[in-house]
C-alpha cells in the first residue's frame, strides 16, 4: 500500500522531470497536446498536485525519446542507456566539438557550483564538461537539440549536486 508521502514524493518527482523535459517541446501547450491532456491537467501534473496518466508519460517518452522508466520514477538515465558514449571515434568526435557548445556548458557547470557554494578544480570542471559533451553528442546529431540537451544535463546536475550536499548534511 502506498502511503500519502509516497504518493506526493512520486508527484513531485514526476513534476520535476516534467519540467525538465518540457524545454523538448515548443511550449507547455504542445507539451500537453503531446500527453493527450488540457493545458491546465498537464500543469497539475508538472505542479505535482495530480498522478499523471501512464498513457500521458508513454506518449511523453515517445515523443522525445526519453526513458519512461526515467520520466515515471528517476530511475536510470534519461534516455535509458546503461552507459553513455559518443556515436562517432574519439578521433572523429573531437573535430566536430563545437566551441562554444562546450563554453556554455563549462559556464553552466561553473554556474552550478557557485550556486550551490562549492569549489570546483579545472580538472574536475573539464572532466564534467567533457563527460556532459559526450552525452550530447550520443544523444543528439543535430546542433540545436544539443544546445537544448545541455538545459536539461545542466538541470539534472544541478538536482544532483543539491541531492549530495543535502545527503552529506
Amino acid at each position: 500500500m502506498t502511503t500519502k508521502n509516497e504518493a506526493e514524493a512520486f508527484r513531485e518527482g514526476v513534476g520535476e522531470r516534467l519540467r525538465q523535459v518540457e524545454a523538448h517541446f515548443k511550449n507547455r501547450s504542445r507539451a500537453a497536446d503531446t500527453a493527450g491532456v488540457s493545458k491546465s491537467t498537464f500543469l497539475r501534473w508538472v505542479n505535482g498536485e495530480v498522478d499523471p496518466s501512464f498513457g500521458g508519460l508513454a506518449n511523453i517518452a515517445k515523443e522525445t525519446g526519453i526513458s519512461l522508466d526515467w520520466l515515471a520514477w528517476g530511475r536510470g538515465d534519461i534516455y535509458g542507456r546503461a552507459s553513455v558514449t559518443p556515436k562517432a571515434k574519439t578521433s572523429e568526435a573531437l573535430l566536430t566539438i563545437d566551441e562554444d557548445l562546450l563554453a556554455q556548458i563549462a559556464e553552466g557547470i561553473g554556474a552550478v557550483y557557485a550556486d550551490e557554494g562549492t569549489a570546483v578544480s579545472p580538472a574536475q570542471l573539464g572532466r564534467a564538461a567533457a563527460a556532459m559533451l559526450n552525452q550530447l553528442f550520443a544523444a543528439y546529431e543535430d546542433p540545436a537539440e544539443r544546445r537544448i540537451g545541455v538545459k536539461i544535463l545542466l538541470q539534472q546536475f544541478r538536482a544532483g549536486m543539491r541531492a549530495t550536499t543535502q545527503s552529506d548534511r
